[in-house]
């Protein structure tokens, strides 16, 4: 029989330990206020998807704290990411 059940499924899911999002995390709540680089948050994490890991953090998992730049200005491009030194708590343990 087919679920046809109507609930709404929750936005926030749960990191698995050393996934690349938790990975990501880690590495910005260890410095909270810090900008990373995205090269360095590529070699913390191995993923060379961080925009998307990050997204998938703001999205999937309610880190929407997470802040970024990218400087335009210079080639090849230089993306920073971090989160705010406020924000620290995790929006699944609620």
């Amino acid at each position: 029989m087919k679920n046809t059940s109507t609930k709404p499924k929750s936005k926030v899911g749960r990191l698995t330990e050393n996934s690349q999002c938790a990975l990501i995390l880690r590495a910005l709540q260890e410095r909270p206020g810090q900008p990373i680089s995205m090269p360095e948050l590529v070699r913390l994490s191995g993923s060379y998807n961080v925009h998307t890991r990050v997204d998938e953090l703001r999205q999937r998992h309610g880190y929407t704290q997470i802040k970024n730049h990218t400087d335009i200005s210079v080639r090849p491009h230089k993306s920073v990411y971090w989160l705010p030194a406020n924000h620290f708590r995790n929006p699944a343990a609620n």
